[in-house]
């Protein structure tokens, strides 16, 4: 008698994924097992297993041809062979270095803030601080966290799915890493990312669609901003975020903020996820 096909686990490490993206794939109507991706694939059955236990690392071949069978979209694909790859640990910066390069970034005309390579945010410059208040994220700081559950900032925001598809493929290469699964466990916490997370996994809407486009931030009293997002090597790797006035609203409190606030950095600590070990 074949074995029954399990519900995947959550996914938060590379192996889990391959897990998600195998029962996704329904040849018949029925989800797959991995004896049946295995013959697909020809390896066998306890090598899928192992592959998803994290037991043993695929090939970059064989994650290609796993893409292929399962019918993955280039985005997926591009997301397992960066969380496939052998990878070090990413230390933080000097405090030093991280300033000057804080300073620097946060020096805009617009709302701004600096995010590390797991999304917690690392400092912001003083318009930011008037358009969003420190308390968005109390329990992790961690700017998906913001985008979340019924206290998010603004309510009329739209889908926090943006934000939470540029997490996803911006710490590819840090999946499955333990900082990353302590991060995930603490979301899984907060009201919507679990559904939402689960969305990403077992479906290939939101994976057709291009990673790191300008989002929309809808505040019920500042107006509207086109958020773009840079990416900055230290090293390690930061995400600066700014919000650029869409709208008269939003011009008008920007125009008020640069008139009555001096922009000055306001630097958490401590300012790399590295140094929270």
């Amino acid at each position: 008698m074949p074995r029954q096909v399990q519900k995947p686990p959550f996914p938060d490490t590379p192996g889990k994924w391959l897990s998600c993206y195998r029962y996704r794939w329904q040849p018949g109507g029925k989800a797959c097992s991995p004896e049946q991706l295995g013959s697909v694939l020809g390896v066998s059955g306890t090598t899928v297993r192992r592959w998803e236990a994290g037991q043993l690392r695929p090939t970059r071949h064989d994650l290609s041809r796993f893409a292929a069978t399962c019918e993955l979209t280039a985005l997926e694909e591009s997301f397992l062979m960066q969380a496939f790859q052998v990878r070090e640990p990413e230390a933080p910066p000097s405090a030093g270095a991280f300033e000057r390069m804080a300073t620097q970034a946060l020096n805009s005309d617009q709302p701004a803030f600096l995010m590390d390579s797991l999304f917690y945010l690392r400092a912001r410059n003083a318009y930011m601080r008037e358009l969003v208040p420190r308390e968005l994220t109390p329990s992790t700081n961690n700017a998906v966290t913001g985008v979340f559950g019924p206290g998010r900032v603004p309510a009329r925001n739209r889908s926090p799915l943006r934000m939470l598809r540029s997490f996803w493929f911006a710490t590819a290469s840090l999946n499955g890493l333990p900082p990353f699964r302590r991060l995930l466990s603490t979301l899984q916490d907060v009201e919507g990312f679990e559904e939402a997370w689960w969305r990403i996994a077992m479906t290939r809407d939101e994976a057709e669609e291009a990673n790191n486009l300008p989002a929309t931030f809808s505040h019920p009293e500042h107006g509207e901003f086109r958020v773009y997002v840079t990416r900055i090597t230290v090293p390690p790797v930061y995400y600066l975020r700014e919000y650029v006035p869409m709208d008269a609203t939003a011009t008008t409190f920007l125009e008020r903020m640069k008139a009555s606030v001096s922009n000055d950095l306001d630097a958490g600590e401590p300012y790399h996820w590295g140094l929270q070990e």
